[in-house]
């Protein structure tokens, strides 16, 4: 896989080839095969992709599992101890701020899922879901970030050239986390979260947050509305998003067509803290003086880092990024002024229903039913620290009576 070492690049030729052979047993290990023209997954279904993560997802729940110690109760504490009915759960929205006990539960909650969730990038507006029907328990996360600068099927459905995506971007927001946890999962409770993330409520956080600032990109003061939020599904095709219906049968969230399969998740841990390491080194060598009276030094992402230190190892940045997973993409439009089916007669107007409105239909369409079908979750299934038998912290002595079951 990839070519010669590059020598114009190389500090230590003896410690790049050995990186070179970390690099390419970390993909092994993720579940690729690699071959003369590149890598491939022998298989694209969960199991193989969850591979592809554990080592990371690991290591992020030991991370937190560490800051929560022997306090994660108080964050178990935080779900529902049973159950709600469907037709009780009154979900509202608790805007999430940095270094608050919110902000840790949030980061809790996140470290469950099966494949990581990014901090997001630029502009970022996080939100526990909370049920008011059900003393404040959380039912879920939802999380949004600036949206990728660059997207085929999205570019393609809103019908965008480049001035108009400068322009449009700022009306845009990318969802890049959304789930339920427990109990709420076993009702369907993600489909719910899903389709809050499109509410009125949260373009008015976003009105709230945004309007009357000047954007980055294109320069000009935001109106505060936003016009649509994307998303993409983390296992291909989603079970999720392309069967939510609003009660007059309109898509919430419609499919736009799939990613390229190309990324850089599969770069994680151990093995990208040694390419950010050799990264630093490699920009020492070449860029000197950058660091003195510039905005920025170090890497602006992932892929910039990749792109820095691959080609050094012998290896192809391009080739190593093509995972091959083909994510699902989906857009929820929020305005009536956008997309193939945009009006332009009249003033622009939202589309976006009410929480209420979208809890109703949701405990009507699938609440209801799953909640009769389905087992109920527990909440104790998700603690991180997990509690060590007695047995194992007290293991009996010789002639203690309790080894053979007496009282």
């Amino acid at each position: 896989m990839g070519e010669a070492l590059d020598e114009s690049h190389v500090i230590d030729n003896g410690q790049l080839v050995i990186l070179r052979d970390a690099v390419h047993r970390h993909l092994e290990a993720s579940g690729f095969v690699l071959g003369d023209e590149g890598m491939a997954l022998p298989a694209l279904d969960k199991v193989i992709i969850r591979r592809i993560y554990a080592e990371q997802v690991r290591l992020l729940q030991e991370e937190v599992s560490q800051h929560w110690g022997p306090r994660e109760p108080q964050a178990v504490a935080r779900l529902a101890p049973v159950r709600p009915r469907p037709d009780d759960v009154q979900p509202r929205l608790v805007p999430v701020v940095r270094s608050t006990p919110e902000a840790r539960l949030w980061r809790w909650v996140s470290a469950h899922w099966s494949v990581p969730v990014s901090q997001g990038y630029g502009r970022r507006m996080r939100f526990l879901v909370v049920d008011d029907g059900c003393h404040g328990s959380v039912i879920g996360i939802i999380g949004l970030a600036d949206p990728v600068f660059s997207m085929a099927a999205r570019d393609a459905w809103l019908g965008w050239d480049r001035e108009e995506r400068k322009t449009g971007l700022s009306g845009l927001m990318e969802a890049f986390a959304l789930g339920a946890v427990p109990p709420y999962d076993s009702m369907l409770g993600g489909k719910l979260i899903a389709m809050l993330c499109a509410s009125s409520e949260i373009q008015a956080h976003f009105f709230e947050r945004y309007h009357g600032r000047t954007s980055r990109i294109a320069g000009r003061e935001h109106d505060g509305f936003l016009r649509a939020i994307t998303t993409q599904s983390a296992f291909g095709r989603s079970s999720i998003y392309n069967r939510l219906r609003k009660r007059d049968g309109s898509m919430i969230w419609k499919s736009l067509g799939y990613t390229a399969g190309s990324g850089d998740g599969h770069f994680h841990g151990e093995i990208y803290r040694k390419l950010l390491h050799l990264d630093s080194r490699l920009r020492e060598r070449t860029e000197p003086n950058r660091s003195r009276g510039w905005k920025r030094s170090g890497p602006r992402n992932k892929k910039e880092v990749l792109f820095n230190t691959l080609p050094a190892l012998g290896i192809d940045p391009r080739m190593a990024r093509e995972h091959g997973i083909r994510r699902e993409v989906f857009i929820a439009p929020l305005s009536n002024r956008i997309g193939p089916e945009a009006t332009s007669a009249g003033r622009e107007e939202s589309t976006a229903q009410t929480m209420a409105d979208l809890t109703a239909w949701w405990a009507d369409r699938w609440g209801r039913r799953a909640a009769l079908i389905r087992p109920p979750s527990s909440r104790e299934d998700w603690r991180l620290v997990k509690t060590p038998d007695p047995a194992e912290l007290f293991p009996p002595q010789d002639g203690d009576s309790r080894r053979q079951g007496e009282v």
